[in-house]
């Protein structure tokens, strides 16, 4: 008996689709999903796993780094002189900022993740997390990237080492 409970558990648990239809996995990990009340009218290029037809999940990701003009030195010194500490103590951790960069080097998609510093799951106050994504936002000189003459989306993302509500690091 004891088998075949553990056979029924194994079964649910692998499920892949949820009550709603959706996928409890993304097609791709770190897929980041289009949602229009999120998202807006940014415009992708492609189509993406989530969207039929499916032909466009390879090209999905970028590969060779960080692809901003001026590189992790012009993000750094446009995110320190833009950002303004509330000083608020306790609020440690890290704080990722994942998004695209579409096929014309415009960002869009984007999507919050924070953590304490020994990775559990944590709040930062919204004055860190609303100002930290509108300076995100801002960064304008993505790059494109190219394979054999056609451009593509990519995804890119930034994290952000805060201490008492102080950027001490932000790594790609």
């Amino acid at each position: 008996m004891a088998k075949y409970m553990f056979l029924i558990f194994l079964f649910v648990s692998c499920s892949t689709e949820n009550k709603l239809g959706l996928k409890k996995y993304p097609d791709a990990i770190g897929n980041i999903e289009y949602v229009k009340s999120i998202d807006g009218n940014f415009e992708r290029c492609g189509t993406y796993p989530s969207d039929p037809p499916t032909s466009f999940s390879n090209s999905y990701y970028g590969n060779g780094g960080l692809k901003y003009n001026g590189e992790m030195y012009a993000i750094k010194k446009y995110v320190l002189q833009n950002y303004k500490s509330p000083r608020i103590l306790n609020q440690t951790g890290l704080l990722t900022i994942r998004f695209l960069i579409n096929c014309k080097g415009q960002s869009g998609m984007f999507r919050l993740h924070s953590n304490d510093l020994e990775l559990n799951e944590f709040k930062f106050e919204d004055q860190i997390t609303t100002q930290l994504l509108e300076i995100v936002q801002n960064l304008n000189a993505w790059e494109i990237l190219n394979y054999q003459d056609k451009s593509y989306d990519y995804y890119q993302y930034l994290t952000f080492k805060i201490v008492d509500s102080e950027i001490k690091e932000i790594a790609p």
